[in-house]
């Protein structure tokens, strides 16, 4: 089956808090063409569930944490690909939910990379 791929036009920051240390980080996302990566000093590590290091309190990919509004923003805008650079361990808590990552995303618009073929996620197994 083919899916759509695409990513944001333009860069899109947030700057706040953090929801657990409390102090100042901030997120840019940029236009990517190889999946979502999460980028942050010299680590850079891909979004896929393999790669999930902690889920207690929030969701952490490597050294980065509180991933998970902004992954819900990417995931219902259908955005496949995006490079996410992270300064200070973790995204900006905002308001707790996806919306202003929705918002600033659909802001920067939308860009085309084409079709992927999407791969087989189940396999039949049949046992008698």
């Amino acid at each position: 089956m083919l899916f759509q791929r695409q990513t944001i036009a333009n860069d899109v920051m947030f700057e706040g808090l953090g929801l657990h240390s409390g102090v100042p980080v901030k997120a840019t996302v940029h236009p990517g063409t190889e999946g979502i990566w999460f980028r942050s000093g010299s680590d850079r590590i891909e979004a896929v569930p393999t790669n999930v290091s902690d889920t207690a309190r929030c969701t952490r990919l490597g050294s980065i944490s509180t991933i998970e509004h902004l992954m819900s923003a990417l995931a219902g805008l259908e955005i496949t690909d995006a490079e996410i650079e992270v300064e200070g361990g973790e995204l900006p808590a905002g308001d707790g939910s996806a919306a202003p990552s929705v918002e600033a995303l659909s802001s920067a618009g939308l860009e085309q990379l084409g079709e992927r073929e999407l791969p087989t996620l189940f396999t039949r197994i049949f046992l008698q």
